[in-house]
């Protein structure tokens, strides 16, 4: 081999392995840097869960557990507003709002809700918030009034308006379930799917209907035929007059 072709053989073999470095780090994944609001809300919503589990574990009453709830929920509220539009904004938002909902009284988080505009994102959140809070306080007629009440407010044509007043009645839905009322309840999923036929919300409000229909107390439940442990056939049709066990369970 003469120098030449020495030389452009060297020059390639340097070249591909340029390339092939080149390549090796294009398809490294790309770090990026923690963003420093999230940062500092982690580090506030950790020391704010710690002093609520010590009181709570220390036998604190409510008015201590209440304080602490409204005073870290206050801290986030303030740095939402002073961090508009950044990751830690939202995660301060949904701070302030579970703090809220840590409280005795449902008039903190409720107030919160009615001051904010309707098509704030933290609206949605406040709806979780609220029916759980409703539902495991037995308050269920305080959450209908609030959802229509709101659901009347948020009267635009915008798409998020519209996915809006679908999750509202469907949650409405839930509500008026609990209270087994029917008819009531048929009629929000109804409304819901109206509102806005492809949503999450109106696929939840026809699985609410279909319970209504299939599943409700006191209906005959559907049909199903299988085989039992031992591989023998097994038919709910067979099994009337006798007590029926279902038990549902899974593995992983």
């Amino acid at each position: 081999m003469n120098t030449r072709k020495a030389i452009l053989l060297g020059v390639a073999v340097v070249f591909v392995g340029v390339v092939a470095v080149q390549a090796w780090r294009w398809r490294q994944p790309v770090t990026k840097p923690p963003d420093p609001t999230q940062q500092a809300v982690s580090v506030m919503a950790d020391k704010a869960y710690k002093e609520i589990q010590t009181i709570k574990k220390s036998g604190g009453k409510p008015d201590a557990i209440d304080e602490a709830a409204k005073r870290w929920a206050d801290t986030a509220w303030r740095y939402r507003e002073e961090h508009p539009k950044t990751p830690g904004a939202k995660m301060a938002t949904s701070l302030a709002l579970q703090m809220l909902a840590e409280m005795s009284s449902r008039d903190e988080l409720l107030n919160r809700a009615k001051t904010l505009p309707a098509n704030d994102e933290a609206v949605s959140f406040i709806i979780y918030l609220l029916y759980r809070r409703a539902e495991s306080k037995k308050d269920l007629p305080a959450f209908i009034a609030f959802a229509e009440d709101l659901r009347e407010r948020r009267n635009g044509n915008q798409p998020e308006d519209v996915t809006m007043r679908s999750r509202l009645d469907y949650h409405i839905g839930l509500a008026y379930d609990a209270l087994h009322n029917a008819s009531q309840a048929r009629a929000a999923f109804e409304r819901a799917i109206q509102e806005a036929p492809a949503s999450l919300w109106a696929r939840d409000s026809k699985l609410g209907i279909y319970e209504l229909e299939h599943l409700s107390r006191g209906q005959p439940a559907p049909r199903f035929a299988g085989t039992d442990l031992d591989g023998k056939p097994i038919a709910l049709a067979n099994l009337r007059g006798r007590t029926v066990l279902l038990d549902f369970w899974g593995k992983g």
